[in-house]
C-alpha cells in the first residue's frame, strides 16, 4: 500500500510540474496550445490522485458498492484537476508578461 501511495504521489507530482511549466510558457509567450497542454496535465494529475483517493475512501466507507466507488472517484478526479488548474492559473497571472515588462 505504501509503494502504491508513493508511486501515485510521484506520478501526480510529475504531471503537476509539467502542467505548471506549460502554464508558465502560455503566460510568458501567449501560447494557447501551451495553456491547453497545461490544462490537460493538471487534469491528468487530478485523475491520478482523485481515482486513488476516491476508490480508497469508497472501499473503506462503503465496501461492496462499486457504483458509489466509481462515482466518488470520478467526482473527486474532476474536482481535484480543476482545483489544480484554477489555483495555478491564479498564481501564474501574478507573473508579468513580456509586454507588461516592456511597458514599465
Amino acid at each position: 500500500m505504501l509503494f502504491k501511495f508513493l508511486l501515485i504521489t510521484l506520478m501526480c507530482y510529475t504531471f503537476y510540474k509539467h502542467g505548471t511549466k506549460f502554464m508558465l510558457k502560455a503566460r510568458l509567450f501567449s501560447d494557447a496550445r501551451a495553456d491547453l497542454a497545461g490544462y490537460g496535465m493538471f487534469l491528468i494529475a487530478g485523475t491520478i490522485l482523485g481515482n486513488f483517493i476516491g476508490i480508497i475512501a469508497a472501499s473503506y466507507y462503503t465496501p461492496g458498492q462499486t457504483l458509489f466507488a466509481i462515482c466518488s472517484s470520478t467526482l473527486s478526479s474532476i474536482l481535484i484537476g480543476e482545483l489544480f488548474y484554477h489555483y495555478n492559473k491564479k498564481l501564474i497571472r501574478r507573473i508579468p508578461t513580456v509586454q507588461e515588462r516592456k511597458n514599465c
